[in-house]
């Protein structure tokens, strides 16, 4: 009885943390092997909740850090969809929120825009370029994109509003002239 009782606790503490349950602790005392292996899976469980929590840290950070760019960053798939855009990047091409999984093209009719990423994906160093936005806003924007090739395929986009910049130019030169 002791060890089917013993056996019952270790196999419903593991459905618990294979459902995803890090609080489990068995608390075992003794020195039999069913003891060894419920210490075993108290020690598994501390290890498995300090990974998540480092995890949930990192993502926190690096969420942070792309919320808070004014800099826009766009990351297609290897096949050309969008699999992330920050929200400088959605407020300065007036994209709307669920875009993931639609292609650029799709969201900003600009083949210019469509060319560069495709350019840069087959590319080994970074792509510069600079793209003419029209419509009701237009804008000038340099885009700095290179092809990531370890982790997630696919291209890595950096936008940069220059708008007001080529302006300036502009006017600085006409009066030059």
């Amino acid at each position: 009885h002791y060890i089917s009782r013993t056996l019952v606790a270790l196999t419903d503490a593991a459905q618990r943390m294979a459902h995803g349950d890090v609080t489990v602790r068995l608390r075992a005392s003794g020195d039999d092997e069913l003891a060894l292996l419920a210490n075993a899976l108290d020690r598994l469980t501390v290890n498995l909740s300090t990974s998540i929590a480092e995890l949930r840290s990192e993502r926190d950070l690096l969420n942070s850090v792309l919320n808070n760019m004014r800099e826009g960053v766009l990351l297609v798939d290897r096949s050309g969809h969008v699999t992330l855009a920050n929200p400088a990047l959605r407020d300065l091409l007036l994209w709307p929120e669920d875009l993931v999984g639609k292609s650029p093209l799709e969201l900003t009719r600009n083949v210019d825009l469509k060319e560069g990423l495709e350019k840069a994906g087959e590319r080994s160093s970074v792509l510069t370029t600079e793209i003419e936005l029209t419509g009701a806003t237009p804008r000038r924007l340099l885009m700095h994109a290179t092809a990531m090739n370890d982790g997630p395929k696919g291209v890595l986009a950096v936008f940069v509003d220059v708008t007001e910049l080529r302006r300036l130019e502009s006017l600085r030169q006409d009066f030059v002239a």
